[in-house]
């Protein structure tokens, strides 16, 4: 929200818009393509608030903010509009540029190691369960068989 300089604290209490635009030529139509929001401190003393509720910027002074008194500060913006040359199809195309195709090896082995260390667990799990269940079921006392519910992998059914 604002900054510290010479053991003094100061406030980000100003908005610079750059907004940046494209005329397209065949359907008279203006694209916004573009913007940079940049922060400004600027003091109260800064800015002078006219009539129309508009407001004027006379000097760059940083809105200093000190502890334990009332700090009155004034929350500005200001827009500026430029003309450029991107279109609106390729305003993506900065940010889809690969300037740096370094392969994270290291993230890639580690996602595959984890996947065949869970994998080996589930498939741990499920043999021993399948173990035990059939184990139950081979029993050679016919009467125990009769007396054994259903339990298990074999209560699932569609």
């Amino acid at each position: 929200l604002g900054f510290t300089k010479d053991d003094k604290q100061y406030l980000n209490n100003h908005l610079k818009f750059s907004l940046r635009y494209h005329k397209d030529v065949e359907t008279n139509l203006y694209r916004v393509v573009g913007f940079l929001i940049e922060t400004h401190s600027l003091d109260t003393s800064s800015v002078q608030i006219n009539d129309d509720k508009t407001c004027t910027i006379k000097d760059q002074k940083p809105q200093e903010i000190k502890a334990g008194q009332s700090n009155p500060v004034y929350f500005t913006y200001s827009v500026s509009w430029k003309e450029s040359d991107v279109k609106w199809a390729s305003r993506w195309d900065i940010y889809l540029e690969m300037s740096d195709t370094q392969i994270h090896w290291f993230s890639i082995i580690n996602s595959i190691v984890v996947v065949f260390f869970l994998s080996g667990i589930i498939t741990m799990i499920i043999i021993r369960t399948l173990r035990r269940d059939i184990a139950k079921y081979n029993m050679a006392d016919e009467d125990l068989e009769e007396s054994i519910e259903e339990t298990g992998w074999k209560l699932v059914h569609g």
